[in-house]
């Protein structure tokens, strides 16, 4: 199935397949939401009975933009700018404008599965649901669901110019992207969060049933960031609910009601929580609905108890239950490189790596249950002669494009660690955190060497984790050495 959009904010095609909200009809918005704009399009017969029709009229309406194109050439209605040029890198140098003042982009890139998709899947250009079962990729202008069981046959959405592909709901029946509006200055002055939504032509391939595309237009800079567990939210990331400049919160978006509403802590308390600072990575939990962020260089990170955060934490985010909350990490965390810091999560716990942290870098684990670190560890001399020498090799290997730098990966897999680097990864002990080759002092030699640049680890349950490279042949399932 195809569906074809104009602009976002005036949808092209068949006037009769478009259904605008109550918002449409006046010029007066809320003020966290402009408006929001519903395009339905239908398929089979309904389709092509409204395509004769609108040949017909379109004959006729020919002359009509004629002479009409004469009169109004003075009176164009401009175009929605399609530009997304803030930044979304990992440099301490990258930041958006926005409302007047300068603010750290929080965006990170969407989690990778836990498991290998049937599908094809790039982690650069495609998202994936939790279990891997859907596959939704940008390509050619146009939103592509993907079945890893081969059924569906590919649903294809025809999208806007500008729009970037951010989450997959858990079903894998809808997607959320987003293009941001920027003005002069360079401040983002609006954000489209396009929401394409396939859940009735899964129930029935054969339906005529329509399938819908919702567009938000949301005042200032928000960023999506994942869906409900039930579909009827999504997770954002607010820039302008901040009370501070340069502060941000996480909200639900409604997307029955198009309006932004407050997070909810653990307790289902009111979670008024600011942050401020640049998204690490995310990580899915393994035997839960959450997902895990690890945020670096907070500065204004206020807790909704009203105590200061540190440097760096955990934003725990729960998509069944639909709360929040933040896990602050030892106060010698979160001041360092991002391509020095890396979270991953086990069953019962995570763990977060500093090669900056102390003196010579530190490992924290924290407790999932309590939502507490409980223990924290020097890395050893021959973990760090390991990573060092895992970086300098990735660093000096040819072809790599100018500036860059190579990033430390980190997964769990039981009590083992796997660390990754460039086209290399080591494993190590998660308790006394020595590397477990052959030759300890010299555990680069023993290292497990990867098809291609390393993007990403996830822990596949219970079989070891898989080494998401740049080689474009999915992911290495990798298991740990007995000892």
């Amino acid at each position: 199935m195809t569906l074809t959009l104009g602009d976002a904010a005036h949808p092209t095609g068949d006037t009769s397949a478009t259904l605008p909200s109550a918002h449409d009809t006046s010029n007066e918005f809320p003020p966290s939401q402009a408006r929001t704009d519903e395009v339905v399009h239908r398929s089979g017969r309904k389709a092509r009975m409204a395509l004769i029709a609108a040949l017909i009229v379109g004959v006729v309406g020919i002359v009509v933009v004629v002479l009409s194109g004469l009169v109004a050439a003075g009176n164009r209605t401009e175009d929605v700018a399609s530009a997304h040029d803030h930044a979304r890198g990992e440099g301490d140098d990258d930041v958006t404008h926005h409302g007047g003042y300068e603010t750290q982009p929080a965006t990170v890139a969407p989690p990778l599965p836990g498991v290998q998709p049937g599908a094809r899947f790039d982690p650069r250009t495609a998202v994936a649901n939790f279990d891997a079962s859907v596959v939704a990729e940008v390509e050619d202008g146009a939103l592509v669901f993907t079945e890893s069981n081969g059924a569906g046959g590919g649903d294809r959405v025809d999208l806007p110019p500008g729009y970037e592909l951010r989450a997959l709901s858990a079903t894998g029946t809808t997607a959320a992207l987003v293009r941001h509006e920027i003005d002069e200055a360079g401040r983002v002055t609006r954000s489209d969060v396009l929401i394409a939504d396939r859940s009735s032509t899964k129930a029935d391939p054969d339906s005529n049933d329509p399938v819908t595309v919702t567009i938000h237009h949301l005042d200032g800079l928000v960023e999506p960031e994942a869906f409900a567990t039930d579909g009827r939210s999504l997770f954002v990331i607010d820039h302008q609910a901040g009370s501070r400049p340069g502060t941000y919160r996480i909200r639900p978006l409604d997307l029955a009601t198009g309006e932004l509403q407050e997070m909810l802590g653990p307790t289902k308390e009111p979670l008024i929580e600011d942050m401020n600072g640049v998204g690490r990575r995310q990580v899915w939990g393994l035997n839960d609905s959450r997902l895990y962020t690890l945020y670096i260089r907070q500065t204004d990170h206020v807790h909704a108890s009203g105590r200061s955060g540190t440097d760096g934490f955990v934003h725990i985010l729960d998509l069944d239950e639909e709360w929040a909350f933040c896990l602050d990490l030892p106060s010698s965390f979160g001041k360092g490189d991002l391509s020095t810091t890396a979270l991953a999560v086990g069953a019962t716990r995570l763990a977060v790596l500093d090669l900056s942290a102390g003196v010579g870098g530190q490992l924290a684990y924290a407790s999932i249950a309590d939502r507490a670190v409980v223990d924290v560890l020097d890395l050893p001399l021959s973990f760090r002669r390991t990573v060092k020498a895992m970086l300098v090799a990735a660093a000096e290997q040819p072809g790599r494009p100018a500036g860059w730098q190579p990033t430390v990966h980190l997964a769990m897999h039981e009590t083992v660690l796997a660390v990754g680097v460039g086209d290399a990864l080591v494993w190590f002990d998660g308790s006394t955190l020595e590397p477990l080759v052959d030759d300890p002092d010299n555990a680069y030699r023993d290292r497990v060497e990867l098809d291609g640049p390393l993007l990403g680890l996830t822990t596949m349950p219970g079989s070891g984790v898989l080494a998401w490279t740049g080689a474009g042949q999915g992911p290495e399932q990798l298991s740990p050495p007995r000892h």
